[in-house]
């Protein structure tokens, strides 16, 4: 019987920031390139966390609340720790249930499967609506998620294939 290499912290927090700075240079490529715009600036995450200290867990516009100048470092924490703990969440899933196994797409697919957090959980906390629905950009909005989530998906593809996690089947 082969026994499978362990994955440790060290992997689990490369591939979170490998992943995440891939998701970040999308954004800012996109942005830059005028092929995106959005009410969901990244300040936005930092702002909600200060606030939870003040007891308020849902806003009901996050961009009308009273900026608290240390929110950029703080979304920027929290938002690489997430990438680490999906990293996390991954791994698991991929060396204890075999899932996300034997094909480099599947990073793509696990990207796209982190979309249930802010679609559900963050937009609605920031109070953007579902799937951040209640935006000025509206349907835009999901485009946008589905676009960066996907760098985030294509950076763990690039760590899965760059380890030889997975092979990349030749013509």
């Amino acid at each position: 019987m082969i026994s499978e290499k362990r994955t440790t912290v060290k992997e689990v927090v490369i591939l979170g920031i490998f992943s995440t700075i891939i998701m970040d240079i999308g954004y800012v490529f996109l942005k830059v390139s005028n092929i995106v715009s959005g009410s969901n600036e990244p300040q936005f995450l930092g702002r909600w966390i200060l606030n939870m200290f003040h007891g308020v867990f849902i806003q009901n516009d996050i961009s009308a609340v009273a900026a608290a100048g240390i929110e950029k470092p703080i979304s920027l924490i929290v938002h690489y720790l997430t990438g680490i703990i999906l990293a996390a969440v991954f791994l698991w899933l991929r060396n204890r249930y075999k899932l996300f196994s034997g094909s480099a797409l599947k990073g793509l697919v696990f990207g796209w499967m982190t979309l249930v957090l802010p679609w559900f959980f963050f937009y609605p906390c920031l109070g953007f609506g579902f799937m951040g629905l209640d935006t000025p950009e509206g349907f835009s909005n999901i485009v946008y998620s589905i676009i960066y989530h996907s760098f985030y998906g294509l950076g763990i593809t690039l760590w899965l294939v760059r380890n030889r996690k997975v092979m990349i089947k030749q013509a």
